[in-house]
């Protein structure tokens, strides 16, 4: 129902129901898909689903049409006349003869097509009915006797313009232009008709039949017949596109020598980092990319090093540094492994980086373009040290991205917010489902201006009485998902606010026969447990969290922790406050 603006009174809408809603969708930067999707969305009627942008691949065995993969820019369904795929194009449409090319005009110039849009639109038309035919659901005897058609919209394009076009490639009638904009439904019904006299067709679709056909599209039969891999592997997908908020702050820094970068967790911080650090040593420049954590250094350099930009931690940088110019120093009682330590915590924070002012002038080594990630794990000295490896002062290019709200090493981060550099902010997650955002958030107490990201699972929560009962239940999640989820063992990893020597997991050598161990460590029938501390900046798949009590003192650590899952996380707790503020954050 909607709210009567005028009067306050409640008036039955009749809008169309579109999947995904508008603020979970991507429109891959087309201007002319958003409108269509407004159109659609305001104009029909509320018996109409709409599903935008559905992936499809040919399946082994099926068909074998010219295209292995596509995509049905809209699918519009209606119960009693059919599916329809419209495919959209914006700007103008043109054919090079000699060639045998199509491409589309706008602003921006002359792009080629791979088909021809009616063979685009035929070949995602072809798929479609091969899994209607496929599904088992569908009228429980593999048939579909339903009109299927489709259509292409010049949604910049008159129908006057349109009779110009080819009628062999693109015929007259089943186009959509812009004039067609202002009567759409009646527009559709018409396309409808026109298949309805193509195709064998039975009659409207009995409720039965249409109810299993959307969940078919609306993939609710996944929550039961989907297996986890399989999930993740879709989900993953939506995730990995690029936001407009991505591309538009790599364009800023194009222009921007210096800045700071703030963003929550999953807001793709990294990834940009990595990505302008790429960009600036295509160019020639010599590139330093530091990071505070050792284990995301180490999984920077596994994943993401292509040998053309210098990736470190702060703390290695500065050994190395020392090393180079010859300056002794020890380690504090050997603990420098040991972050926990209060005499690591100073050696680096305070002597290090006197020690390395020293050694500047002791050696050659300088930089273009220093590139910082988990900015608000740096103490200010670290950072006028740094300032001293650049090659020229004045023309320098520094980056600094942070999280205000993963400050779980220490608390001193006030001049970042000091510092006369322009901050630009992201805000979209791009990590996490929305579900385990919203969680993670409500767990740290973070009050933040998030775009969450897709709809996925909900999080899970197991509550014990003991830790005993709270190792049974980790034990079973395990098996679960391992033996009867078929998930890889590297797609999960277990977090903890304290090592695995302390605590609930005081003395767990294994689960489910595979052996709990630390971050680094290798081998199939292994199952990665860490501290939240030490996995920070890096994220699986699936995240088993043990949060055994909430403490003021640790919310932004559990928030840290919840954030590293990106498609499944299960919380196992003693303490009834976690479940009620995952309760909390789904409503």
């Amino acid at each position: 129902m909607e709210i009567n603006s005028k009067n306050g009174e409640e008036v039955e809408s009749f809008m169309a129901r579109m999947y995904p809603s508008k603020e979970y969708t991507d429109f891959h930067n087309s201007s002319a898909e958003r409108v269509v999707f407004e159109l659609l969305e305001k104009e029909l009627p509320d018996e109409y689903a709409i599903f935008h942008s559905e992936d499809w691949f040919r399946a082994p065995g099926q068909s074998k049409r010219d295209q292995l993969r596509g995509e049905i820019d809209f699918l519009v369904c209606h119960p009693e006349k059919g599916l329809l795929i419209v495919e959209v194009k914006g700007g103008g449409i043109g054919y090079d003869v000699k060639t045998n090319t199509w491409y589309t005009v706008n602003d921006s110039g002359r792009h080629e097509l791979d088909k021809s849009p009616a063979v685009q639109a035929e070949a995602g038309m072809y798929n479609l009915l091969e899994r209607l035919k496929e599904n088992p659901r569908i009228e429980g005897q593999g048939k579909f006797s339903g009109v299927v058609g489709w259509a292409i919209f010049f949604a910049d394009m008159n129908s006057q313009q349109g009779r110009s076009l080819p009628d062999m490639n693109l015929p007259y009638e089943r186009l959509l232009f812009d004039d067609d904009k202002a009567h759409i439904q009646e527009s559709l019904e018409k396309l409808f008709d026109f298949w309805d006299q193509q195709v064998s067709f039975t009659g409207p679709l009995d409720r039965t039949t249409w109810e299993r056909l959307t969940e078919v599209f609306l993939r609710r039969e996944f929550q039961i017949i989907e297996g986890l891999g399989n999930y993740i592997t879709k989900s993953q997908k939506k995730l990995l596109r690029a936001t407009e908020e991505q591309k538009r702050i790599l364009q800023v820094l194009s222009n921007q020598r210096e800045a700071f970068i703030s963003g929550p967790a999953g807001s793709g911080k990294t990834l940009l980092s990595l990505e302008k650090a790429r960009r600036l040593a295509l160019e020639g420049k010599r590139v330093l990319w530091l990071c505070y954590n050792k284990n995301l250094s180490e999984h920077v350099k596994q994943h993401y090093d292509e040998g053309i930009f210098e990736v470190s931690r702060f703390h290695s940088f500065g050994l190395e540094i020392l090393n180079e110019a010859g300056i002794k120093f020890k380690f504090p009682n050997q603990k420098y492994d040991n972050p926990r330590s209060e005499e690591w915590d100073r050696f680096f924070r305070e002597e290090i980086p006197e020690l390395m002012a020293d050694a500047v002038g002791m050696i050659a080594r300088r930089y273009d373009a220093i590139i910082i990630d988990e900015g608000q794990d740096f103490a200010d000295n670290w950072i006028l040290v740094l300032e001293e490896f650049f090659k020229d002062s004045e023309n320098r290019w520094f980056y600094l991205f942070y999280d205000p709200h993963q400050t779980i090493f220490h608390d001193d981060t006030g001049w970042i917010e000091e510092s006369e550099r322009l901050v630009y902010p992201l805000q979209s997650n791009v990590r996490n489902t929305r579900e385990i955002a919203r969680v993670a958030l409500n767990l740290g107490e973070v009050e933040d201006e998030i775009k969450f990201g897709p709809p996925g699972k909900q999080v899970r929560v197991d509550l014990a009485e003991t830790d005993k009962q709270l190792v049974d239940q980790l034990r079973r999640a395990v098996h679960e998902l391992i033996y009867e989820e078929k998930l890889d063992p590297d797609n999960l990893v277990i977090l903890t606010g304290r090592s695995k020597n302390k605590g609930p997991l005081a003395g767990v050598k294994k689960l489910c026969e595979h052996r709990v161990v630390k971050q680094g460590s290798t081998g199939r029938q292994q199952l990665l447990c860490n501290t939240i501390q030490g996995f920070k900046g890096l994220e699986s798949d699936v995240v088993l969290l043990v949060i055994p009590e909430l403490s003021e003192k640790q919310n932004l650590v559990w928030y840290t922790g919840a954030s590293r899952a990106r498609h499944l996380l299960w919380i196992f707790t003693r303490d009834p406050l976690v479940e009620n503020r995952v309760i909390e954050a789904g409503r």
